[in-house]
């Protein structure tokens, strides 16, 4: 098999109250050649159709009830199949997610939810463990490197199209005595071999997709401005937000929307005032929102919030 072949397509169960979400999602999906095992509409449907179908990933909506939303996210990822959940929504999470990933419903495709699988990877090391010690203990507990583990699957057959992760972890289980943990690390390298690294362009690009295409000018024209205040400004885009960045340290988020943007911003010892709230429990990573409802809203008075973020990162 050539690195560029894709090795498995993936399992996925939705839960989602809304049928017209969970139809849109599943036909989404299938179009893009994944396999969807269910969509349910409650927990314990949910609990069930896991227990029955062995997903790989499970997409849990988080409204109108986020808090049971996280409560069910924590019961399906403690099924037998052990599946990356994933929770969603058609805005913003406005609470702790639990360490869960997030994908918005607009975002909903099937690179993103293989991504998630593969953070999933990274977040449950060790916070001191980086990932080529995660290999290293592959290495000394099989006496093989990842890189011969993928070639004796190959040889084996397994690194097919057609051939689930499930299959292949089986195989490194019984074979080879490795954990789940371990044996999945095996299957996102395989994937990451698979699936290029997108380009940054291409990552800002998906935050702008669909009905969130309007919002792309006035974002370019806010990243036009922030560049004036040093050369050492940058945008480095995650799964659900973009950074503003001074060389390497936060100073400001972007969240997309269909109809606004958030504009979350790193103020210390700043008292919330006016369209200047408190972030709260919206991201942790920022002190401040501000919500941007039409491109006239990214006036003097938000530059100046975020040039003193930057002054003072």
């Amino acid at each position: 098999m050539s690195p560029s072949e894709p090795v498995q397509s993936l399992r996925v169960l939705i839960v989602d109250q809304h049928e017209v979400s969970r139809a849109a999602i599943r036909a989404l999906l299938r179009t893009e050649g994944l396999e969807v095992v269910g969509d349910v509409s409650s927990r314990a449907e949910a609990l069930g159709a896991g227990e029955a179908s062995s997903p790989d990933v499970v997409l849990v909506d988080i409204s109108p009830e986020p808090r049971q939303a996280v409560e069910t996210a924590r019961a399906l990822a403690g099924l037998r199949s052990a599946p990356t959940v994933v929770l969603t929504s058609s805005g913003p999470p406005a609470l702790d997610l639990g360490g869960f990933a997030f994908i918005a419903k607009g975002d909903i495709c099937a690179r993103h939810l293989r991504r998630a699988m593969r953070s999933e990877i990274h977040d449950k090391k060790e916070p001191d463990m980086s990932m080529q010690a995660y290999y290293d203990g592959i290495t000394a507990k099989t006496g093989k490197t990842p890189e011969e583990l993928i070639e004796l699957a190959r040889v084996d057959g397994l690194l097919v199209p057609g051939v689930k992760a499930g299959a292949i972890i089986t195989w490194l289980k019984a074979n080879y005595g490795l954990g789940h943990g371990h044996a999945m690390a095996i299957v996102a390298t395989i994937k990451r071999q698979a699936e290029p690294e997108p380009s940054t362009d291409e990552k800002v690009a998906r935050h702008f997709g669909g009905n969130k295409a309007s919002w792309r000018p006035v974002f370019d024209g806010l990243i036009q401005t922030i560049t004036t205040f040093g050369p050492d400004t940058n945008v480095l885009p995650g799964a659900t937000y973009l950074s503003l960045r001074r060389g390497g340290k936060k100073f400001a988020i972007v969240q997309v929307t269909a109809e606004r943007l958030y504009v979350g911003i790193k103020l210390k010892d700043a008292e919330p005032h006016g369209r200047l709230e408190a972030a709260g429990s919206w991201n942790s990573m920022v002190t401040h929102r501000v919500r941007i409802h039409r491109p006239a809203e990214i006036d003097q008075e938000l530059l100046d919030w975020l040039e003193r973020a930057y002054a003072t990162s």
